[in-house]
């Protein structure tokens, strides 16, 4: 089983074909939270700012993942965590200490 998040651009019919799970990345706009891929984004991107997933969020995805894969376990592949936080918010609490990362 995959899990990637939305920075992966990947069309959302390949990923169900494959069974791949994207986590949302948030874009913050004016104050408000869209979560990329779900939520429909302003049309004026200009100012706004992007956020990775919580950790909470991050563990529940990788949870019904590994649940899904009848044990045969969850990649997990994200951006470089020189461009990204999504990569430190998957080593803490409680991400890290609910599901062990190679």
């Amino acid at each position: 089983m995959v899990v990637t998040d939305s920075s992966c651009c990947l069309d959302p019919e390949m990923a169900e074909q494959h069974d791949i799970r994207i986590v949302p990345l948030h874009v913050i706009s004016d104050g408000q939270d869209f979560r990329e891929g779900i939520d429909e984004l302003p049309e004026d991107l200009s100012g706004v700012t992007t956020s990775g997933p919580s950790p909470a969020e991050l563990l529940e995805v990788y949870s019904r993942a590994l649940a899904d894969s009848d044990g045969d376990g969850v990649v997990a592949v994200h951006l470089s965590r020189l461009l990204s936080g999504t990569w430190e918010r998957r080593s803490t609490p409680p991400t890290h200490w609910a599901i062990r990362f190679a």
